[in-house]
């Protein structure tokens, strides 16, 4: 949950302003994003069912219940949960990957100029 909650948080700095006010906004909508992430499908439940007794995947993206319901409880449940936290997982590093390539495209760039100022100094 760490990863995919900073690689929501990665992806959504990507798409605020540059500079201190996206920082802030950015810093501001992730609790929130959380919080909603937890509130939204308890409130569903308790309006739909009349109340909160199950863990169902519209729960996946709530750290504390599905640690606590398959972890702790063990009771067998994985395989209700096994595709949509992957899924998730799948999501947040897809969401990754252009960050992961503006990294090594920076990487190589640097080393190729490291690389030529030292055969200008050789030279």
């Amino acid at each position: 949950y760490t990863f995919v909650y900073l690689g929501l948080a990665r992806w959504l700095r990507g798409r605020l302003p540059a500079g201190l006010p996206g920082n802030h906004l950015a810093r501001f909508l992730l609790p929130v994003s959380v919080f909603l992430f937890i509130l939204v499908p308890v409130l569903i439940d308790l309006f739909t069912r009349g109340e909160v007794d199950d863990w169902h995947v519209g729960h996946v993206m709530n750290p504390f219940w599905t640690i606590e319901q398959f972890v702790f409880r063990r009771n067998g449940m994985w395989q209700e949960a096994e595709t949509p936290l992957l899924t998730v997982l799948a999501v947040a590093l897809l969401l990754q990957v252009p960050a992961c390539v503006r990294g090594v495209r920076e990487v190589l760039a640097a080393g190729a100029v490291r690389k030529s100022r030292q055969q200008g100094n050789h030279a």
